[in-house]
């Protein structure tokens, strides 16, 4: 998978298969060690994700396309025009997929029939998605530091909330599990390795930039490399 494509187009997990780049094509495999090509010399390809169940692919290529196939039974490409390179993928649920592209938009697509559904500005930010499937929360980081927040709910009309925007200068999120509007929903981190903790009700409307001062927050000395859902950080210890 070191090649041109594995390094532009990273690899994505779900439903026990993992789609990537091998040699010059896109492939998904299964645990099992069955494979299905997605597309030969398709190295512009910008990202790939899987549906939830595993079930559907998609990744975007340089002429603004996304592209849908199946990973297992008959194979039959969709097709989605987004007028734009798409940068991230990802599924919302089994049938609806989020394209980002690098214009800054976020599209909403219906992995079933590739018609978009809805569109909204994602407020500069052209990098990659982070879906909460709890919160039904979809975040990015800004390019310009911070990041945006915005609900997605397909059962209901917009599906798309207006993205709301957090101006603490943040260069990775993470979701955590909330169980009320009041409890931590996410963490965010800037290059002062400032961790910072906001609610669901915050993300909701947003934190003005006056009022990130009060938002609780404390220092780490090493960056994480994760940190779970349960709020647990995870740091490299300079070993092996």
């Amino acid at each position: 998978m070191a090649t041109s494509l594995g390094r532009n187009c990273p690899p994505a997990l779900a439903g026990g298969r993992v789609v990537a780049g091998l040699g010059q094509n896109l492939v998904v495999a299964d645990d099992a060690g069955a494979t299905r090509y997605l597309g030969y010399q398709a190295i512009n390809a910008q990202a790939a994700t899987l549906s939830p169940d595993g079930a559907t692919a998609a990744w975007a290529v340089g002429s603004g396309d996304v592209q849908l196939r199946p990973t297992v039974g008959p194979e039959g490409d969709l097709v989605a025009n987004v007028g734009d390179v798409a940068t991230a993928l990802e599924f919302v649920d089994a049938t609806h997929l989020i394209a980002l592209t690098s214009r800054g938009a976020l599209v909403l697509i219906d992995a079933t029939t590739a018609k978009e559904l809805a569109r909204v500005a994602a407020p500069g930010s052209s990098g990659a998605l982070v879906w909460d499937p709890r919160g039904r929360w979809l975040a990015g980081v800004r390019d310009s530091g911070g990041v945006w927040v915005m609900k997605v709910d397909t059962s209901q009309t917009p599906a798309l909330s207006p993205p709301k925007v957090i101006s603490d200068g943040s260069t990775a999120l993470w979701f955590l599990d909330a169980a009320t509007d009041g409890a931590p929903a996410l963490v965010t981190l800037d290059g002062a390795s400032t961790l910072r903790t906001y609610t669901a009700a915050q993300l909701a409307t947003g934190v003005p930039l006056n009022k990130v001062g009060g938002v609780p927050k404390h220092a780490i000395t090493s960056p994480p490399l994760q940190i779970d859902r349960a709020g647990r950080v995870y740091v490299f210890d300079g070993r092996d």
